[in-house]
């Protein structure tokens, strides 16, 4: 079976090799003569409340480019990520030419995984990757698109607790000396530019920092394009002090008559801002948290705003817009069509919480299923209280007395992000029960009745302290049309 290269990149891109404590940008691992670097403390942004809200994001947006089938889980890779730096001694228009380096930092785990895929991928699809037999240590070369040299990467895996990728084997083996102190680094060289960007670098998340392209590289006029060239030098850090979420960017003016001009266009832009017409007050928040100040040729952009409320945005900004009526969405649902969305937090019915967990029925009547329509029921984890569990779904003929079929979910497939384990001997049921093991998790199975109407019950548990979704969804055939809703489509009850 082959492995995909998509794959193999994340994993190896992901190998890590260091302690899972918060860890700022050291400058001992990049090369002295880097014109830009990039680092990334993937622990400390996995923590975090923006990075918890990016990684849902990536989980549904994963979920909906493979058509609802989860293939990697982001959640448990990222677990395995401490550090990424990136840095490069060459600027040019064609990434294929940017001569750089990364290096990954982690844990130990992974780096066997990716060398078992690497290897098992030179006999799977020897003409995309190889293993290069004349370093001192094991690499593998995965070729660019269509085989080709151009855009070639090179993975090594030298004794040190590193992971190195790079375009041409001898920045690899450059890479390789810096790290380990035999060749000169940004830590050993202060007469390097970027070093005095390097403090910003404190307390970050995620940190940049670069020499300003010749001007041939900045194309056109636009408010960016000169800021760049008033600048030799610039940085940019994101960071989350636990309560709050900062950003700060510095620019190193050229001149003294330069920084006095960035001064101003950059107050001027920051007021515009703040002055934005936008019925989001959050938004406005934001917005009016911009300060700039100015210490000699360097000038500052600082913003410091609440990171819950920065999660909540980007949550709201990634939100499809529509009617909130589930029958009416359309087909690009990763489950099909939506049918019926509900919260497993049990209620009463004066909506007060409800006493006790207990498994109970939510049914949706006149949902049109075809031979082969496959039904799913996803779930996602808030990530507050507990998870999601369900013990079966039942399929019956909205019309007649037939019998439903079931549909436990021990025997659902596939069945992703649920453990299957038995029922709690307090909860009524005999028998086993899927539980969700993280944020994301899917049921499916294929209707295996005639074409018809059909009324749908999902036996869940509904808790007190639940904070999941459960989402059912139907996909028909390809290549059969969808005969229109019913009249009662997508009414529900929960009894």
């Amino acid at each position: 079976m082959k492995t995909p290269l998509s794959r193999i990149a994340l994993l190896a891109l992901s190998t890590l090799l260091v302690d899972k404590a918060r860890a700022d940008f050291n400058p001992a691992v990049a090369a002295a003569d880097s014109k830009w670097i990039v680092y990334a403390d993937l622990n400390a942004l996995r923590a975090s409340a923006i990075g918890k809200e990016l990684i849902t994001l990536g989980e549904k947006q994963q979920f909906q480019m493979n058509d609802g089938k989860i293939r990697v889980d982001i959640e448990k890779v990222l677990a395995t990520v401490g550090s990424i730096t990136a840095y490069g001694s060459n600027f040019s228009k064609d990434p294929a030419l940017i001569d750089g380096s990364l290096i990954a930092q982690g844990t130990p785990d992974l780096k066997k995984i990716a060398v078992g895929l690497l290897a098992q991928a030179t006999v799977s699809t020897p003409d995309k990757v190889t293993e290069v037999k004349d370093l001192p240590f094991e690499t593998y070369a995965v070729a660019g698109a269509k085989g080709s040299d151009k855009g070639q990467v090179f993975i090594g895996f030298p004794p040190e607790n590193i992971v190195l990728v790079s375009k041409s084997k001898a920045q690899l083996l450059r890479a390789r000396e810096v790290f380990t102190g035999r060749a000169p680094s940004l830590a050993k060289d202060a007469s390097s530019p970027l070093s005095a960007l390097v403090p910003n670098a404190a307390g970050a998340t995620l940190f940049s920092a670069s020499l300003v392209p010749p001007d041939q590289m900045i194309l056109g006029d636009a408010p960016q394009a000169r800021l760049l060239r008033m600048a030799h030098s610039g940085s940019f850090a994101l960071g989350d002090d636990g309560s709050k979420t900062f950003a700060h960017v510095e620019l190193l003016a050229s001149s003294d008559d330069m920084a006095d001009k960035l001064m101003k266009i950059l107050q001027g832009m920051t007021a515009m801002m703040s002055l934005a017409s936008t019925n989001d007050q959050q938004l406005n928040d934001f917005l009016n948290s911009a300060a700039v100040t100015r210490k000699g040729d360097t000038v500052s952009l600082a913003l410091s705003y609440s990171s819950a409320s920065v999660a909540q945005m980007i949550e709201s900004a990634f939100k499809t817009q529509g009617p909130r009526n589930p029958v009416n969405r359309g087909p690009r649902s990763p489950v099909g069509k939506v049918v019926s969305e509900w919260q497993t937090q049990a209620a009463a019915a004066d909506g007060t919480p409800a006493p006790a967990p207990t498994f109970v029925w939510h049914t949706v009547e006149g949902i049109h299923l075809l031979n082969g329509s496959t039904v799913s029921l996803s779930a996602m984890f808030e990530g507050k209280g507990k998870g999601a569990s369900f013990e079966r779904i039942e399929v019956q003929p909205s019309e007649g007395p037939n019998q439903p079929l079931v549909f436990r979910a021990q025997f659902m497939k596939p069945l992703v992000g649920f453990r299957v384990e038995e029922a709690p001997a307090d909860s009524g049921i005999h028998g086993k029960v899927a539980v969700s093991q993280g944020r994301f998790g899917l049921a499916q199975f294929e209707f295996p009745g005639e074409d018809g109407n059909y009324r749908i019950r999902v036996r869940y548990l509904a808790a007190p302290d639940a904070d999941a979704k459960l989402t059912l969804g139907v996909k028909d055939p390809e290549a059969r049309a969808e005969p229109a809703a019913t009249e009662n489509a997508g009414r529900t009850d929960t009894k």
